[in-house]
């Protein structure tokens, strides 16, 4: 997912061949800044030996004659295509002799272009900065102008890594690992609305190989062994480090009906907890869904949208830096709409899957569960001979809010970040969306085993296994909030484990 890399190496470190590695078999355009010097034979060679590396699939571009075209290369770059530039010397060399206004005006234009790119691309460029100062006046000049140009590309890139010896390190890279970077520049990926969210999706998976060394090599965490295992994976290191960017999406949903009986789920303790975590919340409204028990909760259209919003709100919060997502809800109705979606999808008894309906002083509204059943009860009636595909039960079924949820828990997915759930519209909606990317269900982690049966039954059915059971009914995200400090513990233990205690061993020995 990363857009733009700037590769940093010294002489024969083997940062091209890196480069090159970066852009597997994708047709490639390269850029090649070198000029020729037929009268130098070393050159030359040099230069043969990186052209006879490039596959025959690969164009090759040169603009050593005309330094200003790379400019001109990186803003025309389309979404589909990879750029790779080899390497920024050359660049600088060609326009050594201009002004150092000049000069600098360029590399800032190189800069903005490469911040602005809409295609992948791999930048490759001498690190001068571990060297001497060279003897003259014209090596201390290109020092000075590859160090600035350096400086400013890593700025604008997404990813910058050092290669020593042909071993790479990350220096810029908020994932940890080879080229999975966080932020991807919006003007890379389609618009929400173009965004075809139908069953099929192919979805990036979390790194297993990462996710199994960390449980192999991590000791006396119990059950966070898991949590950890979990964030390897998807922030693609055996080494993960604590989510730092946190944010609270909650989604405000109102059903009409029976499914709408009670008091509604509010944010109260959600608000108090994400005050005490220094975590911003953000609210959506969902559009409101029609009773269930009589027609169809939203028209096809306003899935569609509904879901196209939600992915929108998964981008928007991870090009703003978010690494992890938790997901609350709030409104009425939305409890037993999952329930009904859950049960259609997964055949369960709806009347098992609703929780008992509880007034705000800890009073048991019976009256209030019995008319969700019963609106529960026609839905599914009245869609009992439709097709039971995602959209079809978000339609009849689900409504706004579990709607704009399984596009946010997909979304999320497509950027490699995770989402953590704890009540029943973050299960039904990471159900859902296991019936149109299935790779999705790996981005979710479910923070609470809860007293709630759609979540219990939802859980059970993606293999979902839970942070903690604390069976809270607080409102859906709280829980999810409840549990953060305990991941971010557990990862910070994980990411710099203490030097153990002797005190044991000592009086063991005594």
């Amino acid at each position: 997912m990363w857009s733009t890399v700037l590769v940093l190496g010294g002489i024969r470190s083997g940062k091209s061949a890196f480069a090159e590695s970066l852009v597997g078999d994708a047709a490639v355009r390269y850029a090649a800044t070198a000029a020729a010097y037929p009268d130098d034979a070393e050159w030359t060679a040099r230069l043969a030996e990186h052209r006879a590396r490039r596959p025959e699939t690969w164009t090759t571009e040169e603009v050593a004659a005309d330094p200003d075209r790379l400019v001109t290369l990186i803003a025309e770059a389309k979404p589909d295509e990879v750029l790779l530039i080899d390497d920024l010397a050359g660049w600088v060399t060609a326009q050594l002799d201009r002004e150092a206004g000049a000069l600098a005006s360029a590399v800032g234009a190189l800069a903005s272009a490469v911040q602005s790119c809409a295609g992948r691309l791999v930048v490759v460029s001498p690190e001068v900065g571990l060297s001497v100062v060279p003897p003259t006046a014209a090596g201390r000049a290109f020092a000075d102008q590859l160090g600035a140009a350096n400086q400013a590309l890593a700025a604008a890139a997404d990813a910058v890594v050092l290669v020593v010896a042909g071993q790479a390190t990350w220096l810029k890279n908020p994932r940890g690992y080879g080229g999975q970077p966080r932020r991807v520049p919006a003007s890379t990926r389609p618009a929400p609305s173009t965004v075809s969210i139908q069953p099929g999706l192919d979805l990036p998976m979390p790194d297993e190989t990462a996710s199994g060394t960390a449980r192999e090599t991590v000791y006396g965490f119990g059950a966070l062994t898991n949590v950890i295992a979990f964030a390897a994976g998807t922030q693609w290191s055996p080494s993960p480090v604590p989510w730092t960017e946190v944010r609270v999406v909650v989604v405000h949903g109102e059903h009409a009906g029976g499914a709408g009986s009670g008091p509604p789920a509010g944010s109260a303790a959600l608000d108090l907890l994400a005050a005490e975590a220094g975590v911003p919340v953000q609210r959506v409204e969902a559009p409101p869904s029609r009773a269930l028990e009589t027609e169809d909760s939203l028209t096809a259209d306003e899935v569609v949208q509904a879901l196209a919003d939600g992915w929108a709100l998964a981008e928007a919060a991870v090009d703003s830096g978010v690494d992890l997502i938790l997901l609350g809800a709030t409104g009425s109705g939305g409890e037993a709409a999952a329930a009904a979606v859950t049960s259609a999808l997964t055949g369960a008894e709806a009347v098992q899957l609703l929780g008992r309906v509880a007034t705000p002083d800890g009073r048991i509204d019976d009256a209030a569960w019995m008319e969700r059943c019963a609106a529960v009860r026609d839905g599914l009636h009245r869609v009992r001979s439709r097709p039971r595909g995602a959209h079809d039960m978000l339609a009849a079924l689900g409504g706004g809010d579990v709607a704009l949820a399984t596009g946010l828990v997909l979304g999320a997915a497509s950027r490699r970040t995770p989402v953590v759930v704890d009540g029943p519209i973050g299960a039904a909606a990471a159900l859902v969306s296991r019936d149109l990317g299935g790779q999705a269900r790996h981005w979710c982690l479910l923070a609470d085993g809860s007293d709630h049966p759609t979540v219990r039954h939802a859980a059970e059915v993606l293999g979902l296994t839970a942070v903690a059971d604390l069976k809270l009914r607080l409102g859906e995200g709280a829980g999810a909030l409840a549990v953060l400090p305990l991941l971010r513990a557990g990862l910070l233990l994980a990411s710099t484990p203490p030097a153990p205690s002797s005190t044991v061993d000592d009086q063991a020995g005594a």
